[in-house]
């Protein structure tokens, strides 16, 4: 028997339809590593992206304000004219903003990696044992595509008998580099 040691069925990351397939997507043709296989629509994946971006932006403008709020009011403070308890809420207010602006970079990193994850690629050197991709196609997350095998080597499996064995090994020993 002939097999891959490396083989893997592609499943998609994200959710979409099918919106570009590479022209030599089929069983049998050879990708690199990193080569694009297929790409799904992006359209609500760059507007989750837009809309986190927005979200950081109005958090990292309210912890700037609670920041000079707090510097204010303790300058108030130092001289007496501002009481604790207003201290101490400005205070808080800044450490409700930083969580803010600490949870909106989360939403955006989550909203760049799924929009990354719209496009499918080769993750080595590969040849395509089966596909399901078609343009149109709709994909729910962790579904199957396709299937790849490894390239660049094959195992080779054969029932040979001791005498067999021992005389491919010397021919190997001899001369690895010669095809048997």
């Amino acid at each position: 028997f002939v097999r891959a040691p490396e083989q893997v069925s592609l499943v998609t990351e994200v959710a979409g339809i099918v919106a570009e397939k590479s022209e030599r997507l089929e069983v049998g043709q050879y990708f690199e590593q990193g080569e694009e296989l297929f790409r799904l629509q992006q359209t609500d994946y760059q507007a989750q992206v837009l809309q986190a971006q927005a979200e950081l932006d109005s958090a990292l403008v309210a912890n700037a304000k609670a920041g000079d709020d707090l510097q204010r009011i303790e300058s108030l403070s130092a001289r007496d004219l501002a009481a604790q308890a207003r201290l101490d809420d400005s205070q808080l207010t800044l450490t409700s903003t930083e969580a803010r602006v600490e949870k909106a970079r989360a939403a955006l990193q989550l909203a760049e990696e799924a929009l990354a994850d719209t496009v499918v690629t080769a993750p080595f050197a590969a040849l395509v044992a089966s596909e399901k991709v078609s343009l149109g196609a709709y994909f729910s997350s962790a579904q199957a595509a396709l299937t790849l095998i490894s390239a660049n080597e094959l195992e080779v499996e054969a029932g040979l008998t001791p005498e067999q064995s021992a005389a491919v090994a010397r021919r190997l020993d001899a001369t690895p580099d010669a095809p048997l």
